[in-house]
């Protein structure tokens, strides 16, 4: 473990060291409050307590190879700088060992998001068709500023967000960048296909849970997610289509101001 390299926030450094780097992430112990929380992921994944304290800040821990890690954490700082919505990067741990000298993956640390939860847990519990919507109309409103960035996401998915909850509503946060990339604008071609890509995976993440079922009989996974592209459509068309309005007009510009707002966007934004 000599030769171990964390690279990240400073302030953390202290946590990320008495970590036990040495062991394969898969044998390290969960909070077994956690474990829901994490979701379904390709990788490993742990979400780790920083100390033993009630309110101990989390690390959500994800093994992978040390490109990928490198590039999600300078993406993931990069939407950070931007205020996209997403998880806050700590670090990349790189040149892991086990006991023996065996060479083990890279990892990439980020802070877990309080309040938040995968899909799968509040669609497991009891909700409302209404706060399905909700949910749909937050991956959107998530989809729409991510690509006002010009960030292709590359693998929109319910299993890739995370979503807070606030009364009936919610908010959706990326929690995994490992596939996007930013360009100084997006083509519509880029944007229809992060559209494609997310009305595939949201479909078929939603007909895992209705076979399993958790989803309701009358529930299309289909339909819910051509929902998802639909709401998406709308809020870009009313936010990219020129307005014409005399700024003399004070009631017609308080009107567009409202008409923003209410799509969850401040007037800066875009």
């Amino acid at each position: 473990m000599a030769d171990l390299r964390i690279t990240g926030l400073a302030e953390e450094m202290s946590s990320l060291a008495r970590m036990p780097w040495s062991k394969q992430l898969e044998e390290w112990p969960e909070d077994a409050s956690l474990t829901d929380m994490r979701g379904i992921s390709r990788h490993i994944v742990r979400l780790i307590k920083v100390n033993e304290s009630h309110d101990s800040p989390i690390f959500a821990i994800k093994e992978t190879v040390p490109e990928f890690a490198n590039r999600e954490y300078a993406l993931l700082r990069e939407l950070n700088n931007r205020e996209a919505p997403c998880v806050e990067p700590v670090a990349v741990i790189e040149n892991r060992t086990d006991k023996d000298g065996n060479e083990l993956p890279a990892a990439l640390v980020t802070h877990y998001l309080p309040f938040s939860l995968p899909y799968r847990v509040i669609l497991s519990a009891e909700i409302t068709p209404h706060e399905i919507t909700n949910m749909a109309n937050a991956l959107a409103l998530l989809l729409v500023r991510l690509h006002l960035l010009g960030f292709w996401w590359g693998d929109c998915s319910l299993s890739n967000t995370l979503f807070r909850r606030d009364a009936d509503q919610f908010a959706a946060y990326l929690v995994d960048a490992e596939t996007g990339e930013f360009q100084t604008r997006l083509t519509d071609g880029q944007r229809e296909h992060d559209l494609e890509i997310s009305l595939f995976n949201v479909a078929a993440e939603l007909e895992d849970l209705k076979i399993a079922g958790v989803l309701t009989a009358d529930m299309d996974p289909v339909r819910a997610s051509e929902g998802v592209i639909k709401r998406y459509r709308r809020l870009w068309k009313a936010l990219r289509e020129p307005q014409i309005l005399d700024p003399n007009d004070r009631h017609a510009v308080e009107g567009a101001m409202r008409q923003l707002q209410d799509l969850g966007f401040a007037v800066e934004e875009v």
